[in-house]
């Protein structure tokens, strides 16, 4: 019989495996029942446990590299603790840094990049030569770094349709754009939409003459996503049909009013006004049209026309379009434009898009002026609020303590103009993940010591200064590499 630590041994793995009892394996001479059954039962449980390895002679492992990561620096928060949005940033510091991901978490983040985790691309590029080699070991993984074939365009299923495509686009452009109009007649609306979309990479006037014809198919939403991926091709076509097109709707008169004129009817180019069309229908078409045009097309200034379409009885319509515009087509002007201009007119229903267009040293100053008007606080309506609570916008140092030393001196009255502040718990959130590091000893230093309404944030502010910590204990050994 075998024991229980027997049975350990056959079951776990990393413990000895050793191959199963003589007793187990000969047949006996003279069978006892009750004994033959007994042996049956352990060797059929210890087959199972002790399946043997399906690699059995995994390949050369890869050098370690001179530098590797301290194995010392916990690093499970960051995959199952408080700190998960630090990840990101770490990612790309080792990537940066050319420092492999650490051994000790490198299998759990390659079982995220095999589920298609939104961080598969950092993961891939920061897990280096050593994640390549594990990642062969493990049948489960070997796709992880396979290249899509585009031998297996005609019979691939749509995720790996879209691999290929994404990865011609990123090469072979052209050749991404023959693969998908080979099959196009025979694809379903549902592939048509998701394969469209890959052509937003790498997109050029190449792809005009196949996106024109895209505008004619039956279905609204493909229609509409080609419209879209026209607007980013300079000079297209559809541009110069689009600004026509607005150029006889949009009028500024001599008292500088603006004044929409609709067209009866409009079904073309992505665009869709029917017949009768109520003002919901009038507004989703004037959105679109401004989103498609380059900005700079409207004249005579950024802050002339944002200030007349705030006026117009379509203004929420006009703005969210110039908005979209704005971040798609990465138009720093107006983007500062639309930053003071919302600074100052809290006008919540329109869209925060152009803030991936805005340059640090116009923050920094829309900041300081609304802090200034506002006693030291940001109001949670306020524009610069959105921008600031938004986990994809950095801090720069300027903001950073220009926030931390406004809030400080709030904290410090003992009857400070605003006493619930629960708004700002998210706020300090954003701050421990976006502002910089170094800024560590600022902001954990000087807090009032005495009893007061600061005390409201305080659990928050010790997490915040945790956060920092944390972050840059992480980061500290990749800023030296």
């Amino acid at each position: 019989m075998l024991s229980f630590q027997q049975l350990l041994e056959l079951a776990i793995p990393g413990l000895d495996r050793k191959p199963l009892p003589a007793a187990l394996t000969r047949h006996p001479q003279q069978p006892d029942p009750d004994a033959l059954l007994s042996a049956i039962a352990q060797s059929t449980l210890a087959r199972k446990a002790a399946k043997p390895l399906l690699i059995a002679h995994p390949s050369a492992s890869p050098s370690i590299p001179a530098t590797p990561y301290p194995h010392d620096i916990p690093l499970l928060p960051l995959l199952n603790g408080p700190f998960q949005p630090a990840l990101p940033e770490f990612l790309t510091a080792l990537t940066r840094a050319k420092v492999p991901i650490p051994p000790a978490i490198l299998p759990q983040l390659l079982a995220l990049a095999q589920q298609n985790h939104p961080l598969k691309s950092a993961i891939l590029a920061a897990a280096g030569p050593v994640g390549q080699w594990l990642a062969a070991q493990i049948p489960q993984w070997n796709q992880l770094y396979a290249t899509p074939d585009p031998s297996r365009w005609p019979i691939a299923s749509l995720p790996e349709r879209l691999a290929i495509l994404h990865f011609l686009r990123s090469h072979k452009p052209d050749e991404a754009l023959q693969l998908l109009t080979s099959t196009w007649p025979l694809d379903s609306a549902h592939e048509k939409i998701s394969l469209l979309q890959c052509l937003q990479l790498n997109s050029s006037k190449a792809d005009e003459n196949f996106l024109e014809l895209c505008l004619s198919e039956k279905r609204k939403d493909i229609r509409h996503t080609a419209a879209t991926l026209l607007a980013y091709i300079p000079d297209s076509k559809l541009s110069a049909r689009l600004q026509s097109l607005a150029t006889s709707m949009v009028k500024i008169n001599p008292h500088n009013h603006l004044s929409i004129s609709f067209p009866e009817a409009y079904t073309q180019d992505g665009l869709d006004l029917p017949l009768h069309a109520k003002s919901g229908a009038k507004a989703a078409f004037l959105l679109d049209l401004f989103a498609r045009i380059n900005p700079d097309f409207w004249s005579p200034s950024p802050d002339q026309v944002i200030r007349l379409a705030q006026q117009s009885p379509w203004a929420s319509a006009i703005l969210n379009g110039l908005s979209t515009a704005t971040d798609r087509f990465q138009n720093a002007r107006w983007a500062e434009a639309f930053l003071f201009f919302l600074a100052e007119n809290d006008m919540p229903e329109i869209d925060t898009a152009f803030v991936s267009s805005i340059q640090s040293p116009a923050l920094e100053m829309a900041l300081d002026q609304h802090l200034i008007l506002h006693r030291g606080i940001l109001r949670e309506n306020s524009i610069l609020y959105r921008i600031m609570k938004r986990s994809d916008s950095p801090w720069t140092e300027p903001m950073t303590r220009s926030f931390i030393q406004h809030l400080r001196s709030w904290s410090a009255q003992p009857n400070p103009p605003y006493w619930q502040m629960s708004h700002y718990r998210p706020l300090l959130k954003s701050c421990a993940y976006a502002c910089p590091v170094d800024l560590l000893g600022f902001i954990e230093n000087d807090w009032p010591a005495q009893p007061g309404y600061w005390q409201h944030l305080e659990k928050d502010i010790l997490l915040l200064v945790q956060t920092i910590a944390y972050r840059k204990k992480i980061l500290a050994p990749l800023s030296a590499v």
